[in-house]
């Protein structure tokens, strides 16, 4: 399941026409505040594509093979490897620290459901538990001595973990008990790499050397029933990864393709669901054996590829997974791999590699932001001021930083106010502190919520040229109301004539509560700021649709839309 964690420019938004560009400016500065500049090719309608990028060494401190990392944040987050190794960054990878595990068998999977909850599995049935970050870690009876190579939670309560010999864990208390679950009658596996929970129900697994005929595993009902789901007979299956409760992608490598170098001729095989994994398509292919896989939205995935057990490549796709380009080789063995969005991700490896990936068409930099709190991110994408009859307008945006929502944000821009007197002279200016209210009621987390204002829009002008600040915040919810984000299915715009027309589209609850109080707003990054669409329907049932449309004027449809909504549940 993807981490519903907030990043800089993060991924659950919805961006404007087809082959359209945003760019945000600033200047690139090293400050523990990593705020973006961005350049972006947009895709399908609403997908962000980052095309190329780099990844840098970052330095662990050990020399000890790592065979998983996890980010709750862009901040916070976690490696393991062998002897007991547990690694912890609180500054994005910039530097790491060794925690104390209290064991010395192999660990080779860790999760966080934020920046304190979290577990680590490995060797001998390992696993540990922490509630603090990571400062003590306890350990959980498993209830087997199989060795464990993956974790997965939905919440601080509900995980799975899996292993060798038809190892399949599940707790319900947060690892306080560890219950056997069983595979389909008949079918076997060796040992499983990888699996994906996005809910308490749907949860899936790659099982290496699958008996028979491989498949992916997967359960709608919390692993009660196991089912077998066909991927073509491919045997040994390393990674899945889904983007939703219907979308994914699995991967797995077999021997014996002739067009592949190397004595054992290995070739890995990407296939994609839009059903589930009711049915599994091959989407894509490269000579190498597999590790593991990880998308972040319906384009964008990258991949761990192995060569004859003594190199690496990382390939990124923007298609989907049908077409794959190399963006880094080395003579080092790659295991695990995270990517926040498509703009921040790490992987680990042996002999204590730790590799962290920025976006080559992203610069760091500090904008004109002041920021009181570190949980709070605000990015300012416009400003704009005229002289005569003026337009003053700013326009930007809000995220949290922790995996919880703000309530009640208002925010502050400070500027310098210079009125128009007797013959259109400027007279003598003014400092002013305008309140801007973002356009959702909450700020939500891994979801941007704009902001704007336009204000005195006569003979004067404003000179923003101080700062926006949060003055007030909340993280209590109002009237026990809880707001939980839209997903945008597609959207379209239809021209009436060459001054006007309608946007329209179907918004989707992807979230497991009746949602009311929906609200959808589309902004743009250069002229109108934002506005409220209007919605069919007054609430939407879990896994239900609904449309909005939002007419436009000449003038006010911009090339970068960005579409973002909320709805609240008790």
């Amino acid at each position: 399941m993807k981490a519903r964690l907030s990043v800089i420019f993060t991924t659950l938004i919805v961006f404007g026409m087809q082959n359209l560009f945003l760019s945000v400016h600033g200047k690139y500065t090293f400050a523990q505040e990593k705020i973006g500049q961005a350049s972006i090719k947009m895709n399908n309608g609403f997908d962000q594509v980052v095309k190329g990028g780099t990844w840098f060494s970052q330095k662990s401190g050990t020399s000890k093979g790592l065979h998983s990392v996890h980010f709750a944040n862009i901040y916070f987050g976690w490696a393991v490897g062998e002897d007991g190794t547990i690694l912890f960054s609180s500054d994005g990878g910039d530097t790491w620290s060794s925690q104390s595990s209290g064991v010395t068998e192999n660990l080779r999977g860790v999760y966080f459901t934020d920046v304190k909850t979290g577990w680590v599995v490995g060797w001998s049935g390992t696993i540990l538990h922490t509630t603090d970050g990571g400062m003590t870690w306890i350990s959980q009876n498993s209830n087997t001595l199989e060795n464990l190579f993956a974790v997965s939670f939905v919440d601080s309560l509900h995980g799975w973990v899996v292993g060798e010999n038809n190892t399949i864990r599940y707790t319900n208390n947060g690892g306080s008990n560890w219950y056997s679950q069983t595979p389909p009658t008949g079918y076997n596996f060796f040992g499983a790499y990888a699996l994906d929970s996005w809910d308490q129900d749907r949860v899936w697994i790659a099982p290496w050397g699958g008996n028979p005929g491989g498949g992916i595993l997967a359960t709608t009902n919390g692993g009660a029933i196991w089912v077998k789901q066909q991927t073509n007979g491919l045997y040994y299956l390393t990674g899945v990864d889904f983007i939703s409760a219907t979308e994914g992608w699995a991967v797995g490598y077999e021997e014996g393709e002739p067009s592949c170098p190397g004595e054992n001729h290995f070739i890995t095989r990407v296939f994609h669901t839009s059903n589930g994994g009711n049915t599994w398509v091959g989407v894509g292919k490269i000579c190498g054996y597999s590790s593991k896989i990880d998308f972040v939205n319906a384009s964008q995935g990258w991949l761990i590829i192995g060569e004859e057990w003594e190199t690496s490549h990382i390939y990124a796709s923007s298609d989907g997974g049908a077409n794959w380009s190399e963006q880094f080789s080395d003579s080092v063995l790659l295991d695990g791999i995270q990517m926040l969005d498509a703009r921040n991700g790490w992987t680990v490896g042996s002999n204590g590699t730790i590799l962290r990936f920025f976006a080559d068409e992203i610069y760091l930099y500090l904008p004109l932001v002041q920021k009181p709190s570190p949980h709070i991110e605000i990015v300012v994408t416009d400003i704009y001021n005229s002289a005569i009859i003026a337009n003053n307008h700013i326009y930007g945006y809000i995220s949290s930083l922790i995996p919880d929502p703000y309530y009640s944000v208002t925010l502050e821009a400070e500027g310098t106010y210079y009125p128009f007197c007797d013959d259109d002279e400027p007279c003598d200016p003014v400092n002013v502190k305008i309140p801007i209210t973002p356009a959702l009621p909450a700020i939500l987390p891994n979801q941007i919520n704009p902001f704007s204002d336009e204000n005195l829009c006569y003979k004067a002008c404003v000179d923003y040229h101080s700062s926006v600040r949060v003055i007030s915040s909340s993280l209590t919810e109002p009237n026990g109301d809880i707001y939980y984000p839209l997903t945008v299915v597609k959207w379209k715009y239809t021209a009436e004539d060459e001054y006007k027309g309608i946007l329209s589209g179907t918004i989707r609850n992807d979230n497991r509560r009746t949602l009311h109080n929906l609200r959808l707003v589309v902004a743009e990054l250069e002229k109108c700021a934002w506005r409220e669409a209007e919605i069919a329907e007054t609430k939407i049932n879990p896994n239900r649709q609904t449309t909005f449309q939002l007419p436009f004027y000449e003038g006010c449809l911009g090339d970068n839309l960005v579409i973002v909504g909320q709805g609240a549940a008790q």
